[in-house]
């Protein structure tokens, strides 16, 4: 998957809170918990999974603290960040975060070959499918 299909699922994801991170060599699992979307492909469902494989930068800059990098996962998941927006610059991509309520508190900068999302079933979700399913959403609300 390229930086911009990367960044364009992740930004489908918007609101999400990332949890639950776990790193096995270069690839890093995690969960986006986003309730009312993963009800809508079953009402069973809280979130979505995800996994960045060949993921060799993964680092958040708090905007509080510029020249602040955290590096450890336990640090980052401690700022209990929701996606707030995703873009990509070759050949970094960057998740912009909400932290503490404020808009944009933090980015996380990714270096990674891939990035896979799927629901509790295991069923892979593209941007594109996703972007639907959030206008679904939005016509139901």
């Amino acid at each position: 998957m390229s930086l911009t299909q990367m960044a364009a699922t992740l930004d489908a994801l918007a609101g999400g809170r990332l949890k639950d991170m776990v790193r096995d060599g270069t690839t890093l699992r995690f969960k986006i918990e986003l309730p009312a979307l993963a009800a809508k492909v079953n009402p069973d469902y809280t979130h979505f999974l995800a996994a960045l494989t060949g993921c060799t930068r993964f680092e958040l800059q708090p905007f509080r603290n510029e020249s602040t990098l955290l590096k450890d996962l336990p640090s980052i998941q401690r700022m209990k960040l929701e996606i707030h927006s995703a873009e990509a610059a070759a050949p970094l991509l960057y998740l912009y975060g909400v932290g503490r309520g404020r808009e944009r508190d933090a980015r996380l900068m990714i270096v990674a070959e891939d990035l896979v999302v799927m629901d509790e079933a295991y069923d892979i979700w593209r941007a594109g499918e996703l972007k639907t399913l959030r206008n679904s959403q939005a016509a139901e609300d």
